[in-house]
């Protein structure tokens, strides 16, 4: 029975009236359904009066083919741009009206989904259904919009060449799958972005944007009577679309051999990925396939089996498994980034030598039972958040539908030994796998390199860009806006929410301050502490110590080892859960927990701060962590920037 501020009948009576049909409900999720077709989830949560709307499209990359990759993500874009109604030049466009009332909102492109989202106070529920049931038919799609936003994409596009991580993920893709359209890039190629026309976006539009391909989710503090009639009085006058919507029928035919390919770009450290053709979410072996995903782990889980391989013998400095179940078959992946002077063939065997025993060993009590309890407990923590349970009702509609999550942890809990060792001797082998290596390659000035015939740097502003500048009227421009619509206020039966009264301090006898709040309902608990032990206590002192002090507090303490404390983390479901930062003034750190764990934890904790082991073994492998970290940081032109500004702010002594 959902948890409801009203009774079943008087439910049931609206939704008669409203000609809105109640399809099923499981977990306090009920799914009810327009007659246009249009899919609606609720979960009511009244701990707080926030509520996140959710519309989900089911078009992504996946519905585009060559000569218009990249419209799904560039429509997401245009979706801004206003309607009749709605629109900027109005002064109503939706990030006028969404600004004054304190929302946050935005919009994700993928694989097989789009979705668009506002997280807003329960008052205005009402504006933000009007506005997304208005932009779903209505959009404006003016050439001058598409004009003005193609630089924003283009921008976009050029932003994510410089992370390898990106490009290396994009051709792992691009190789693996020749015919099934996971093999575009959900941004697209840069030819067809650059190339596509506004009567293109109009007619994806034309074919997508429907409410029978929709679903909309609305979980928060609402009241499911007002909500219905929103969705009915703005939703339910929309049609349904005229023709069926498309369907992808292209599958990628079995892989006959290993594919392999190479990237020589601008970065710092050599990378070698992985990418093992693997079944759909729907599929039974999803379950396993996820379960091995736990158990490899990545940089963050220290008890895990890359981390132990690769992480722990000066191999990598990054490593990761990654399991993509999407609505098609896709792809297993698994890679590593190598600490400095390491083969990229030694890491590749190490990775390849950890999934093959996956294949001929059964793997450990102790690792089946902690992926279930790190699983069990990461739902939990998410569903503690609201808006997060929106999202995750959001990835399994556009997988499969929403009972895919709801039944989700007990497929997974019901995974054997003899499950991970059937599906790892399946997929994992070498006719399955496409490998990637890239290699990084900068120019001998250290500046990067650029392979374009251009004279002038890729996305580097014109020279004239000054004189531009100063020739704008700033005060000129903003007046030639329209004025902004102002929101009506909406009635609200809340007071300002404040905790200020309800914070309890206590001064230990240690002096240490302790705060406590409590909110109840979310079998979860937010532990942050911060110490008076930054960089500026230590300027004098090399710059790195209070990094590697901070570093080194969870390899080792009295009580605990570098190894149990992972295990006791990852089976919290909170892997990087302990993890400190540094800044000028503190030392700090910050995680959520299942309620039940707290005690362990906050003794896990003490032991931590008080008892650390300092270990002359977990220092000479934090440096050589550090190492590779400012390597690859030499590549982020944004932090080098920055660190110029500092150094050019303060003098060299100076702890800033």
């Amino acid at each position: 029975m959902v948890n409801t501020l009203e009774t079943v009948d008087k439910i049931d009576k609206v939704i008669g009236e409203l000609g809105i049909t109640k399809v099923t409900e499981n977990k306090n999720v009920v799914e009810y359904a327009l007659e246009n077709g249009l899919k609606l989830l609720t979960l009511e949560n009244h701990t707080s009066p926030v509520v996140t709307l959710l519309v989900v499209y089911k078009v992504g990359s996946r519905n585009e083919a060559v000569g218009y990759t990249g419209s799904t993500h560039f429509l997401e874009h245009m979706l801004f741009k206003g309607t009749k109604k709605h629109n900027t030049d109005k002064g109503n466009g939706i990030d006028d009206l969404l600004t004054q009332i304190g929302a946050y909102w935005n919009a994700t492109t993928w694989f097989d989904r789009t979705s668009y989202f506002e997280v807003v106070p329960s008052e205005y529920l009402e504006l933000c259904v009007e506005l997304e049931a208005d932009r779903m038919r209505n959009l404006l799609l003016r050439q001058e919009d598409h004009d003005s936003e193609m630089s924003v994409v283009r921008n976009e596009m050029e932003r994510g060449e410089n992370y390898p991580e990106e490009a290396i993920e994009k051709e792992l893709y691009a190789i693996a799958f020749r015919e099934h359209p996971y093999h575009h890039p959900t941004i697209g190629w840069r030819s067809d972005v650059e190339g596509v026309d506004m009567e293109k976006l109009r007619e994806f539009y034309n074919t997508f944007y429907w409410p029978n391909n929709a679903t909309v989710i609305l979980v928060g503090d609402f009241e499911p009577t007002k909500a219905l009639t929103y969705m009915q009085k703005y939703f339910g006058k929309i049609p349904k679309s005229p023709q069926p919507i498309p369907t992808v029928y292209t599958t990628e035919p079995p892989q006959e051999g290993e594919r392999r390919f190479e990237i020589h770009r601008s970065g710092d450290l050599p990378k070698v990925w992985a990418g093992y053709h693997v079944p759909n979410a729907s599929h039974a072996d999803n379950y396993p396939l996820a379960v091995i995903r736990h158990i490899l782990g990545s940089t963050y889980e220290r008890s895990s089996r890359f981390y132990r391989a690769l992480i722990d013998n000066s191999i990598a400095a990054e490593v990761f498994a990654r399991h993509d179940d999407l609505r098609d078959p896709a792809l297993f992946i698994v890679g590593a980034t190598l600490n400095p002077e390491v083969e990229i063939e030694k890491a590749e065997t190490a990775i390849f030598e950890e999934l093959a025993k996956l294949a001929k060993e059964p793997v450990t009590d102790e690792e089946l039972d902690r992926a279930r309890s790190a699983n069990r407990k990461g739902t939990i923590l998410s569903k503690a958040d609201p808006s997060s349970l929106a999202f995750m009702l959001g990835e399994a509609e556009s997988k499969a539908d929403w009972h895919w999550l709801m039944n989700y942890d007990d497929k997974f809990d019901a995974v054997t030994k003899e499950d991970i060792m059937r599906v790892a001797g399946k997929y994992f082998v070498k006719s399955n796998r496409t490998v990637g290596h890239f290699f990084p390659k900068n120019s001998e000035d250290g500046s990067v390199s650029n392979d374009g015939d251009d004279d002038e740097e890729e996305g580097a502003p014109p020279a004239d860009a000054h004189k531009a500048a100063e020739e704008i009227n700033v005060t000129a421009f903003l007046n030639s806006r329209p004025p902004v619509t102002k929101v009506k206020a909406a009635k609200s039966t809340f007071k300002v929410p404040t905790f200020e009264s309800r914070v309890v301090k206590q001064v230990m006898p240690n002096g240490m301050t302790l705060l406590l709040l409590q909110n109840p309902g979310t079998e979860s608990v937010g532990i942050t502490s911060t110490t008076r032990a930054g960089k500026f206590f230590s300027y004098k002192e090399p710059n790195a110590l209070p990094d590697f002090a901070a570093d080194l507090m969870t390899k080792g303490s009295q009580n605990y080892s570098k190894l149990k404390m992972a295990e006791i983390l990852e089976n919290m479901g909170i892997p990087g859960g302990l993890e400190f930062a540094v800044d000028n003034y503190r030392l700090s750190f910050g995680s959520n927990l299942v309620s039940d764990d707290m005690p362990q934890f906050v003794d896990m904790l003490a032991d931590i701060m008080r008892h650390p082991l300092f270990l002359e073994e977990e220092l000479a492998k934090t440096k050589i962590e550090w190492r590779a970290r400012l390597t690859e940081a030499m590549s982020n032109t944004r932090l080098m920037a920055w660190n110029s500004v500092r150094r050019n702010l303060y003098p060299k002594d100076h702890p800033f």
